[in-house]
């Protein structure tokens, strides 16, 4: 009965290793994430992209703060997406999705914070704001957008 016990032990980590060596499928890990993270992790390619093809390395941590951001929120936002897909687990769902946010929301902040540094365009961004709240705002009275709320 003993030796029954690190038998069964056994089984299950070369189990594991097989899979470890062959390593995780990461095409059908992507095409089963959400919509949400998808987009995500093409939008945070396309801008890191965007980033490295305009040549701005000599911005970061210097003179203004969007280039900054977006080039960290961009390779963060794509780290925790990959870490996902090859099945490390470091934070919780919850984390994992405050952490996202945060850092899918960065480059916007880098954008604003530069914008504030000019009365006349921090101005038209606090216009383009307003505008777009109201905006939504319309089309949810008017149902041109539709909201579903679930029920907690």
């Amino acid at each position: 009965m003993t030796e029954e016990t690190p038998e069964s032990s056994e089984a299950p980590a070369s189990e594991g290793s097989a899979e470890g060596v062959g390593g995780p499928n990461v095409v059908a890990a992507f095409k089963a994430l959400p919509a949400a993270e998808k987009m995500l992790a093409i939008a945070a390619t396309a801008a890191l992209l965007g980033f490295i093809l305009s040549s701005q390395w000599d911005f970061l941590f210097k003179h203004t703060w969007f280039p900054t951001c977006i080039f960290l929120g961009s390779v963060l936002c794509l780290a925790v997406i990959a870490m996902d897909l090859f099945g490390v687990k470091v934070l919780g769902h919850g984390l994992k999705m405050k952490l996202l946010l945060l850092l899918a929301v960065l480059p916007a902040i880098g954008f604003v914070v530069d914008a504030l540094k000019n009365f006349w365009y921090a101005l038209m961004l606090a216009g383009m704001f307003v505008m777009a709240y109201v905006g939504a705002k319309i089309g949810t009275r008017e149902k041109i957008i539709k909201v579903t709320r679930s029920e907690d």
